[in-house]
């Protein structure tokens, strides 16, 4: 890396070479000894700390036949040229540290039932294989999801497809709408059933603003249908848990339900229409991932 600084009229550019040159011959106070530090020929040391003693416009080493020291300038200049360079190796080995997936941190947002189920098993390989890197995940509805990534307050996040252009979307994984209810329920008997068997049964809807309540609505409007929701949980396992219990049936995303299962509790195909959703991996345009959001985002899609 050149710092490039260049004193006006000299036509002298002093970078990182002079100052490492000179740190040497400080640290040594011997030109050979110094040169050898450099993996340069001592000709070639001393054109460079030359060249940074008529930038500088005042000697920095005191040189004869018997010894080497540094002049007064030299000893207040090499404390501040010390750490600089310090300063600039430790930023370079933290560099590689990101690069290397050594530190960091990576942010996500993903749809609550997507952190209970396909996600799980690939949040845990991460942390796995990048023990050092911490991982925050936020279990979001939908809408809150696309505000967390807009506002950069999240790395990545896995959703359905948006069409912002200001987000890019890469799909993992198709996700659909069914069923549950008991399994005594008449509705257990069937392999599928339609939207509008469900008019009359009491509904478990999840809470408004979710993204399965959004579907289901569109679904309502669509098709001019009128559902009796009983109760709205936040959560698909207190859907599940209500459905189990005999509080009524309940229309949540399959992706969510295989580690949720309970017995008692029937899933059945849901049909005319039958919802499906593309659930992708999102990240903001024009904005890079680091090392380890990236490594995230591909594990994902794996």
């Amino acid at each position: 890396m050149v710092l490039a600084v260049e004193q006006a009229g000299k036509g002298v550019m002093v970078n990182l070479k002079h100052l490492r040159a000179f740190a040497a011959v400080a640290q040594e106070l011997h030109f050979t000894k110094a040169a050898e530090l450099m993996c340069i020929s001592q000709p070639a040391l001393s054109a460079l700390i030359k060249q940074l003693e008529t930038w500088a416009e005042v000697p920095l080493i005191h040189r004869n036949t018997r010894q080497v020291e540094l002049t007064q300038a030299g000893r207040e200049y090499y404390a501040s040229v010390r750490q600089m360079l310090q300063d600039f190796d430790q930023a370079g080995e933290q560099l590689k540290q990101f690069k290397s997936i050594r530190r960091g941190r990576v942010r996500m947002a993903a749809l609550p039932s997507l952190c209970a189920s396909v996600l799980a098993r690939t949040l845990a390989n991460f942390r796995h294989d990048y023990p050092d890197i911490t991982l925050e995940v936020f279990d979001l509805p939908g809408a809150e999801i696309m505000e967390a990534l807009l506002n950069r307050e999240v790395d990545l996040a896995c959703s359905y497809a948006n069409q912002s252009p200001e987000i890019n979307a890469e799909l993992f994984l198709k996700d659909s709408l069914a069923l549950l209810c008991p399994s005594d329920s008449p509705l257990a008997a069937y392999t599928s059933v339609t939207w509008r068997q469900l008019a009359n049964q009491p509904l478990i809807a999840m809470a408004p603003g979710t993204t399965v309540r959004t579907l289901i609505e569109g679904v309502t409007a669509a098709n001019d249908l009128s559902l009796n929701i009983v109760l709205e949980p936040k959560l698909i396992s207190t859907a599940m848990g209500y459905v189990c219990a005999g509080l009524g049936v309940a229309v949540l995303p399959t992706a969510g339900m295989e580690p949720l299962a309970i017995p008692g509790v029937a899933c059945i195909d849901l049909r005319e229409p039958q919802i499906t959703r593309d659930i992708s991996v999102l990240t903001l345009k024009g904005y890079g991932l680091s090392p380890a959001a990236d490594a995230l985002r591909k594990m994902i899609l794996q």
